[in-house]
């Protein structure tokens, strides 16, 4: 009887403990229950667009993605470790600008010179790095708002951002708005949603992969 009893009691503790570590878990990973799901269509011919994709032409600023809206499903991760993330995306349009080439992909369509300036979002997406609680999906006003508070300094006229929207591991999907706006009134040009699948080793090049998709999807839509 003592036997079992210490065996109760010890059982007992460790269920105590694997509890403390599940609440301590919560505390610095992303939520896996998806709200939203059902509630989206992956169809992006049905997303249609804001704005018109036609004469915009000069020079242009790339800022780069801006992460600060992800809403994120399925990913047991730190803040920090996704800030890492953020900024080694945000990183390839420099170290492997052939792949994840701006100008081939978006702005070969408008034309003009292309600037890039990635510290804006870096700063944003440091200032939003707590992604704790599931965030909503990211909508156009939500989008513009976030626009309409960059602080730019530039003689470019049109502003380019990639604008993060939903990451999803169980559906190995990432989903972006592309937007041109302009950079004087922060008024929105042009804004297209397209989704891209994961693909690749290590958390970077897994979730990398959903942009080069992404940007691959949205010549596709709109080449000249």
């Amino acid at each position: 009887m003592k036997t079992l009893l210490s065996v109760i009691a010890l059982l007992t503790v460790c269920t105590s403990l694997f509890a403390q570590r599940v609440d301590t878990v919560r505390n610095v990973v992303y939520y896996t229950l998806d709200e939203y799901t059902k509630k989206i269509n992956a169809d992006e011919g049905t997303l249609g667009a804001y704005g018109s994709h036609d004469n915009l032409e000069g020079p242009a600023e790339f800022y780069g993605i801006d992460f600060s809206l992800l809403h994120i499903v399925g990913e047991y991760r730190t803040d920090q470790e996704f800030l890492n993330v953020f900024d080694g995306i945000n990183q390839l349009f420099l170290s492997e600008s052939s792949k994840y080439n701006i100008e081939k992909y978006i702005h070969a369509c408008a034309g003009g010179k292309l600037d890039y300036d990635l510290d804006i979002v870096a700063a944003n997406n440091d200032k939003h790095r707590k992604f704790l609680k599931t965030k909503p999906l990211a909508t156009e006003k939500s989008v513009s708002e976030l626009i309409a508070d960059y602080e730019i300094n530039t003689d470019n006229n049109i502003g380019i951002v990639i604008v993060a929207d939903y990451w999803n591991k169980g559906t190995q999907t990432g989903r972006y708005y592309i937007v041109k706006f302009d950079t004087k009134s922060r008024q929105i040009l042009f804004m297209k949603r397209v989704s891209g699948k994961t693909g690749g080793f290590g958390l970077r090049n897994y979730w990398a992969n959903t942009v080069y998709e992404s940007l691959k999807k949205y010549r596709k839509l709109y080449r000249q």
